[in-house]
This record gives C-alpha cells, sequence and structure tokens, in this order.
C-alpha cells in the first residue's frame, strides 16, 4: 500500500508518495522532477515536484483513495523519468466495523479494550481512549499497513498483552472535522459492516 500527500499552502507544489514511511531515507536518486527515496536498495517513497504541470489537485495533505485518473497521471510522470508506477489502490485501508463489546483496560483507567465484528463474522480487538465508544455503534478503524493522515504506518502489535489487531479513528484523523477525542461514528444505513470507508 501507498498513500499520498498534497497541501499547496504548506508544501508547494510537492506530490509525497509514501510507500513506507516506517523506514528511513539513506538515498535518493533525482530524475527531472522526481525524486525517489530509498532504504539501502528498497523504494520507500516518491518527491514529484511541479506535479500541477501534469495534473491539478485540490488536496489538503492526506489523498485516502486515489482515483484512477490521479493514479494514471503520476505513472505518466514515473515512466518518463525511468521509475517505478504504483499500482490501482482496490481499499483505502480503513474499515467500517462494529463495536461489540468494551471492558475497562486493567492498567488504564481512561481506556477500554474494544472488541470489533468485521465482515464474514471476523473480529478484532484493540485499545481506545476514545470517549464516545458505544455497545452496537459503527465505527472506521485503519487495518494493519495502513499509512495515517500524519504519515505514520499502523502496524498490528500486542500491547501489554492486549492484541491491538486495528487503530481506531477520530473525525480529525480522517480529515473530517477538528474532533479529536472523539470516534467518527458512521452514519447507520449509509455503510455496512467490513465497507471500506472511502
Amino acid at each position: 500500500m501507498y498513500r499520498l500527500f498534497y497541501n499547496y499552502p504548506v508544501s508547494k507544489d510537492v506530490l509525497f508518495v509514501l510507500i513506507d514511511p516506517s523506514k528511513k531515507v539513506t538515498k535518493t536518486k533525482r530524475v527531472e522532477e522526481v525524486e525517489a527515496l530509498y532504504n539501502e536498495d528498497e523504494l520507500i517513497g516518491y518527491n514529484i515536484f511541479d506535479v500541477s504541470k501534469t495534473v491539478k489537485l485540490n488536496a489538503d495533505g492526506i489523498i485516502f483513495l486515489p482515483e484512477k485518473h490521479l493514479v494514471d497521471a503520476i505513472n505518466s510522470i514515473l515512466s518518463r523519468t525511468g521509475f517505478e508506477g504504483l499500482g490501482y489502490l482496490k481499499e483505502s485501508g480503513f474499515v467500517v466495523l462494529k463495536i461489540l463489546s468494551l471492558e475497562e483496560h486493567p492498567l488504564d483507567e481512561n481506556a477500554s479494550i474494544v472488541t470489533l465484528l468485521g465482515r464474514n463474522g471476523e473480529h478484532f480487538e484493540t485499545v481506545s481512549k476514545a470517549k464516545n465508544l458505544s455497545v452496537g455503534s459503527l465505527c472506521v478503524a485503519a487495518k494493519d499497513g495502513s499509512i495515517l493522515a500524519d504519515g505514520t504506518l499502523f502496524k498490528k502489535r500486542i500491547e501489554k498483552n492486549i492484541p491491538i489487531d486495528v487503530f481506531l479513528m477520530s473525525s480529525k484523523m480522517l480529515k473530517l472535522s477538528s474532533q479529536e477525542d472523539a470516534l467518527f461514528i458512521p452514519k447507520e444505513g449509509d455503510y455496512q459492516i467490513g465497507d471500506d470507508f472511502f
């Protein structure tokens, strides 16, 4: 999975392509307007300068699920400069789940252990400090390997003997509002359990 970021007021006319933000850049290669970023010999991202000469972007940071025409435009730049193209993303990595149960976290009184239901009866566990957790409500979660709006990579793990299979998203993390501490609750009827949010 990769993620695109573009914010003209902050970074000017540069499209950032993050492929693996968990790895440090150890070398770069620049051909015309494309700078490829590597960790040793592994490609971990691109910086594409003056991207608006090829495609007009109206984004304020993260582009969660780029449309085919945008990927085609990026690939035309990458191909022309001799770099490897991007594949089409079939999903954003952000999935709609249902809260099945909540229990107190044994080591953090402000947190809850959350059990969630996915498509085909799949179960997930995580921990959240969100104030509006409610059994039976839908929520949006980042899946393993998803790049978040702050550019970090979410990897599932175990913390204090509790599985963190997914990461629950606030409205702010989804770039929908400035509410940071409240879980984003999708409207009932607009989404089914297991749907890709974007």
